[in-house]
């Protein structure tokens, strides 16, 4: 089965900047199992009554036996139906889930593109300034938040073996990038901000799989 997965929009301008149309799936999904939850419950509830009302009229003879057996058939069928659909209901959760995570390390990618930008911008313009001194804050707190990405997607409970493996090699790409950086080797942070962007696209792209 192919579940709805967030996508990532390409003319998007900001790292929460996604395709909401899977999200919109998700949301009538929800609601529709909603729906068929209260309808199968409301049936339940009917058979109960009509299995009470069929023990008074089984002295009608076969009649009200025949009654009693099709409202205990009803009463089971509607009650497996309710289990079953609390298990689409864990499903849907954990597809939410999902599609959370991916759009959540897709921002990985916006967040490590903006690294690059700013510290272009704040290495051929180093006149002090208020401006400047906002990029610099800006700058910091880019990578306080792309640090906090890479531990909010290592806590994801679906991860594989193969996701954990691509998420610690996205972490010493981005050490490496971070080291550049801070050495303010210009050529050598643009090349491993590519090899950055490639693994965290990999990574994406993995998290993708596991939706189907």
């Amino acid at each position: 089965m192919n579940y709805p997965i967030v996508h990532r929009n390409e003319n998007a301008d900001s790292e929460n900047d996604y395709d909401i149309t899977p999200m919109i799936l998700e949301k009538k999904l929800k609601f529709t199992l909603k729906t068929i939850t209260d309808l199968v419950r409301t049936i339940n509830l009917v058979s109960i009554n009509a299995s009470i009302s069929a023990s008074h009229m089984e002295k009608y003879g076969d009649e009200g036996k025949a009654f009693k057996v099709i409202a205990k058939e009803i009463h089971d069928i509607s009650s497996k139906s309710l289990n079953d659909i609390d298990g689409l209901g864990d499903i849907l959760g954990e597809v939410q889930y999902l599609s959370k995570t991916i759009n959540i390390a897709g921002s990985l990618r916006m967040l490590s593109q903006k690294i690059m930008k700013l510290y272009l911008i704040l290495s051929y313009d180093v006149a002090v300034s208020t401006e400047n001194e906002l990029l610099k804050s800006d700058y910091g707190k880019t990578i306080a938040r792309f640090e906090e990405v890479i531990g909010i997607i290592k806590e994801c409970h679906l991860n594989t073996s193969t996701v954990h493996q691509m998420i610690e090699k996205t972490e010493i790409e981005w050490t490496i990038f971070l080291d550049l950086l801070n050495k303010r080797e210009t050529l050598g942070s643009i090349n491993q901000n590519d090899v950055l962007l490639l693994n965290l696209q990999a990574l994406v792209s993995e998290y993708e799989s596991l939706a189907g």
